[in-house]
């Protein structure tokens, strides 16, 4: 009987104590152990809801099986018995014209059977949302410092 209940307690530690990869798109790894996130250079994110906290006091966006980064590159989480590396996000997708045909090709771009199309979709409204935010705060801190100069 102990036996049958050490082997369960050790399945269910086992499966508890399982943690996430992630990809960055550099292509280092990081450990995603229940809401702390191990970079490859030892420091830790939070996470926190839909957005990560990292080190240095940036904010990066989870969407799906996504993280955005505040620099637009995009690391992706895999699960343990995946073994491709990702991709990066970073790079703008092309010179077509319109915001349809830029999401296409950036769907196109990515390797095949990592993750579905509505995730990539995701990460493509999400970046977008990010980048608008980045443009608002620029804009605004250019205009808080016109009036400090007046």
């Amino acid at each position: 009987m102990k036996k049958i209940l050490f082997m369960a307690l050790l399945a269910l530690g086992g499966t508890m104590a399982q943690a996430q990869v992630v990809v960055n798109p550099d292509g280092s790894h990081s450990v995603v152990h229940g809401s702390v996130i191990i970079n490859p250079n030892g420091t830790h994110s939070v996470i926190h809801g839909s957005v990560v906290v990292n080190p240095d006091g940036t904010h990066s966006v989870l969407a799906g099986p996504v993280i955005i980064n505040p620099n637009g590159g995009v690391s992706q989480f895999l699960s343990p018995n995946q073994e491709q590396a990702v991709f990066p996000f970073g790079s703008k997708p092309g010179n077509q014209k319109g915001r349809k045909s830029k999401m296409n090709k950036f769907i196109q771009q990515q390797p095949p059977g990592l993750i579905s199309r509505t995730d990539y979709l995701k990460a493509w409204k999400a970046k977008k949302k990010y980048e608008k935010q980045q443009k608002r705060k620029q804009k605004r801190e250019i205009r808080r410092l016109a009036r400090i100069k007046k």
